[in-house]
């Protein structure tokens, strides 16, 4: 009986499909799908080089989080809404971003970022389509960015 068991036991065995974990690994890693780009890849650089010291804004939307300091008190002082001055800001290089190391507090620091406008208002390259429409607004592509405290008095 137990010579029986195992010659039913290796023919399961024998019978069954070989199974390799890494090659359904990667059949599943290719059939996910990226997400459509929304940015135009048509849209081009100013050639004017622009320095601009930025605040986050935090909104409640999928809307542009940055203003300049500038527009921001400007904004403020007339009374005006600043959601239609808030940018999207882009890095050339996916160095760029502020290091893991180093926690961005927006309630007390700024960016200040070098470089230029793109010309058309549009999305950050490499945005993926949202349930939730954004809205298009001024990119700012930075290739220098360092964070900077706030002042307090200003």
């Amino acid at each position: 009986m137990k010579c029986a068991f195992l010659v039913f036991m290796l023919l399961l065995l024998a019978c069954s499909p070989y199974r390799n974990k890494e090659e359904e690994e990667a059949k599943n890693i290719s059939s996910v799908q990226c997400p459509e780009d929304i940015s135009s890849p048509d849209n081009t650089l100013e050639e004017s080089i622009r320095t601009l010291e930025l605040e986050y804004i935090l909104w409640g939307c999928s809307c542009p989080n940055w203003i300049s300091r500038e527009d921001r008190i400007e904004k403020e002082k007339a009374d005006q809404s600043l959601i239609e001055s808030c940018i999207y800001i882009e890095p050339a290089d996916t160095m760029l971003y502020i290091p893991e190391s180093q926690t961005f507090h927006f309630d007390r620091q700024n960016l200040l970022v070098e470089e230029s406008f793109y010309n058309e208002p549009d999305y950050p390259k490499g945005t993926p389509a949202q349930e939730e429409p954004m809205r298009k607004a001024k990119v700012f592509r930075y290739t220098k960015i360092e964070v900077i405290e706030k002042e307090r008095n200003k």
